[in-house]
Order: structure tokens, then sequence, then C-alpha cells
């Protein structure tokens, strides 16, 4: 089986976008609010396709479609989308991805990713 589908929106990398607050005398990273406002809105993008559900090993393609000249890191971009993608239900853990590629394409009027992902 192989689903395909399209999230809009820039993507925001979980990894370097965490915040720091104190929690009783400790000090815990936290996701940004724009991360949590882009995962949000991707969850609800992803609702129609959460029928589709990968409990075995995948393979995933990623074409990020990059707004002007933004530079961006292709596999934090990844990780935050995979994080999402197992958030929705349609992957049940990101581990089960055993090969990936990504593509990205600058220069673009908005952003948005495309996302395919295949039983293996």
């Amino acid at each position: 089986m192989t689903v395909s589908f399209t999230i809009t929106g820039r993507p925001i990398s979980k990894k370097n976008s965490k915040q720091l607050i104190r929690v009783g005398g400790r000090i815990v990273p936290i996701s940004s609010k724009a991360y949590l406002r882009f995962e949000k809105d991707a969850l609800m993008q992803l609702l129609p396709y959460r029928k589709y559900r990968f409990n075995r090993t995948i393979k995933v393609e990623y074409h990020f479609y990059i707004q002007g000249k933004y530079h961006v890191d292709g596999d934090n971009l990844m990780a935050g989308i995979n994080d999402i993608l197992q958030k929705s239900g349609i992957i049940l853990d990101d581990d089960l991805i055993i090969e990936g590629c990504f593509k990205k394409y600058g220069g673009s009027a908005g952003w948005s990713t495309k996302i395919s992902i295949s039983d293996y």
C-alpha cells in the first residue's frame, strides 16, 4: 500500500526550537509555541488520512517546498514530520521507517511538504 498527501505550512524543526522552563526546581525542555502550532495544524490536515495505519516497516519520501531562499536542515524537518505522523496514528512508530529520502525545492510560492509512505 502507498499513501501520498501534502501538509501545507512551514515545517518547524522540533529539535532546534526547544524552550527551557523551570518545573519544581528542574529545567525541562519543551517544544516551542511555533512547533506546537505547526503540529496542531498538520494533525488537522492529516485527519482524512488517519484511516491508513502502517504498523510494519515502511519507506517514506519527503518533498519539501520551501518559500523563497530560506535555508533549512532536511534531517530536522524529517524528524518533526515523523513525530507528527506517529502522533496522528498513521504510523505506529517512526522506528518502522527503514528507508527514506528527501528533496528540498527552494523558491516555491509557499511552504508545503509532500509525503509518500509505502510498505517495505
